[in-house]
């Protein structure tokens, strides 16, 4: 088929200074192998970081023509609902999508080319595999000029059990690809998450592939929020839990649902 243009859509929310890993991540996406062969664009949905800040590190690393980006009318929506922002944004002529958290880094440098052939072939989602590691947010300045070095450095740290953090699922979707009507069938929920994401594909009879190519999420401090849409929501998570006092979840998703959906509608 030929598959030439490819969106890299990510959101970025204030939670966890996400905007502190960017850089890592997009020093890594600019460093894979064949990139150039490719049409890329970067659709960016800012949830309320500093939009100086967001700014400064994709400067350094694309031109703004390659950017597609949007600022939250209305900051901190929830994760769930930025997903469904996203799928307004991505370009009418995308071949492939590829939706991944903002501080998840590209370990191997053919994760691209893997992923475009995998899609060529048939009708699915491909994921790498992810580990979860603390990684120095420093990492690219101190390799700026070196990328083997970067990837020596990330090798040593991921080869270090003392820096290892909880693992990550690949079905939780920290770095996955498919064909642009995949992924905006899922953008067309109301809300989506990292959990919902994957029943998704399950109902929908969508393949679900990890690859051996391996991803590292920047391992940070555990935020579970109270989640605006556990009243319409039938998949069970942890946001729900007793061992996470579901009842008082329950009681604040009463409170905010009406906000929530309001909000996420922006023109």
């Amino acid at each position: 088929m030929g598959y030439k243009n490819i969106t890299i859509a990510m959101a970025i929310g204030r939670d966890n200074d996400k905007i502190g890993y960017l850089s890592n991540v997009l020093f890594s996406l600019k460093n894979q192998h064949e990139l150039h062969e490719y049409n890329i664009r970067i659709c960016i949905f800012n949830d309320g970081e500093n939009e100086e800040k967001v700014w400064k590190v994709i400067d350094t690393f694309f031109d703004r023509g390659q950017v597609i980006y949007k600022m939250a009318t209305h900051p901190q929506q929830g994760f769930q609902f930025l997903v469904p922002q996203l799928g307004k944004l991505i370009p009418p002529d995308s071949d492939i999508v590829v939706f991944q958290s903002c501080d998840t880094i590209w370990y191997d440098r053919d994760i691209l080319t893997t992923m475009v052939q995998e899609l060529e072939r048939e009708k699915c989602v491909v994921s790498t595999a992810t580990v979860n590691f603390h990684i120095d947010k420093t990492l690219f300045q101190r390799c700026a000029a070196d990328v083997d070095k970067f990837k020596r450095e990330l090798q040593n740290t991921i080869s270090n059990p003392r820096l290892r953090s909880k693992p990550k699922p690949s079905r939780f979707g920290y770095l996955c690809a498919m064909r642009k009507d995949t992924f905006l069938g899922l953008a067309a929920h109301p809300f989506m998450c990292d959990v919902t994401q994957h029943n998704f594909y399950k109902k929908e009879n969508i393949p679900f592939k990890e690859m051996k190519n391996v991803s590292i999420h920047q391992a940070h401090p555990s935020i579970i929020y109270a989640c605006g849409s556990l009243l319409d929501c039938d998949t069970y998570c942890i946001r729900r839990g007793p061992r996470n006092g579901w009842q008082y979840r329950l009681e604040m998703a009463r409170k905010e649902r009406d906000k929530k959906l309001a909000n996420h509608q922006e023109t």
